[in-house]
């Protein structure tokens, strides 16, 4: 079916907010490095001595995470990998091993890790096989990695085995975010940043997506705890109108001892597109272990 144009999608966003992501686009090259025969591509924002990670929902490219790369870039080297699935790698332990090399290969060692949705099933992993490499981990909207965790697209499986992909692809951006708030700053800007990067989406990617968080909820299980041992902290961020995260603090605090668990009042599973300055500012502070910003209203 035929794409439709970045300035028909985003025709009702502000000015403002799409013209910083095209200046993103312009000011940030992309990276690839080929690794156990998979060509990863990741951006390089930000030329600070500390080194952060940032793994954007695994259906989502590194743009995802633009607003808060740049607030972070003046004191941190962000790296920042398209989500698994635009990668193809589909097994938890290969997509740790290659942040690992791309963590190496841009002098690092550690990093602190910032995750969304689906890309924090991604950060649990590698925290729990490679803790060392793990100053910090921050898990914006992500499910706690158990049998009990629930599914994205859940009413979405049956209908992948025979529905038409025609009728699927367009209604998928929705699918993902049913409820999206309107009336915000950005919702007009994230609900077309939803319908742009999933227009490129096929059957098979999201079908692939779908049974490898499956996998990993019943892989995680059976691996030894390292929490313990850990000397991090956990930033645990969810939305009260979000069923797939909301669920997930209460295990997350029980999981991490030094785990903060923030719970927002509004803008779904995906808050940090309709609230990025916030969502800066708590990550900003966690960082320099400052106060929290939990308490703010986020729907007035």
């Amino acid at each position: 079916m035929p794409h439709e144009t970045f300035d028909a999608l985003f025709a009702e966003a502000p000015a403002a907010q799409k013209e910083a992501l095209q200046r993103f686009w312009l000011e940030h090259s992309r990276q690839e490095r080929v690794i156990a025969n998979a060509r990863w591509s990741y951006l390089r924002v930000g030329q600070g001595r500390r080194t952060v990670i940032l793994l954007p929902h695994a259906l989502a490219p590194a743009d995802f995470w633009f607003h808060l790369a740049g607030a972070l870039a003046p004191h941190y080297n962000c790296l920042i990998p398209d989500g698994y699935a635009l990668q193809r790698v589909y097994d938890a332990d290969l997509i740790c091993e290659a942040l690992v090399h791309i963590l190496e290969a841009e002098g690092g060692f550690s990093a602190t890790v910032i995750a969304h949705g689906a890309g924090g099933s991604i950060g649990q992993f590698l925290l729990q096989r490679y803790p060392h490499r793990v100053q910090h981990l921050v898990l914006s909207h992500s499910v706690a990695l158990d049998h009990q965790a629930p599914m994205p697209l859940r009413a979405w499986r049956p209908l992948l085995g025979w529905a038409p992909w025609a009728l699927l692809q367009p209604r998928l951006a929705s699918a993902l975010a049913p409820d999206m708030p309107a009336g915000m700053r950005w919702s007009a800007f994230a609900r077309a940043y939803l319908r742009w990067i999933t227009q490129d989406l096929d059957r098979e990617t999201v079908q692939r997506f779908l049974q490898a968080e499956e996998t990993m909820r019943q892989r995680f299980a059976l691996r030894p705890a390292v929490e313990s041992g850990w000397p991090g902290r956990v930033l645990a961020i969810a939305s009260t109108d979000d069923p797939l995260s909301h669920y997930s603090l209460a295990p997350l605090r029980e999981r991490y001892p030094r785990c903060r668990a923030v719970a927002w009042n509004a803008g779904g599973h995906w808050a940090p597109l309709l609230f990025p300055q916030h969502l800066a500012d708590q990550v900003r502070r966690f960082m320099a272990d400052g106060p929290s910003l939990a308490q703010r209203d986020l729907s007035a």
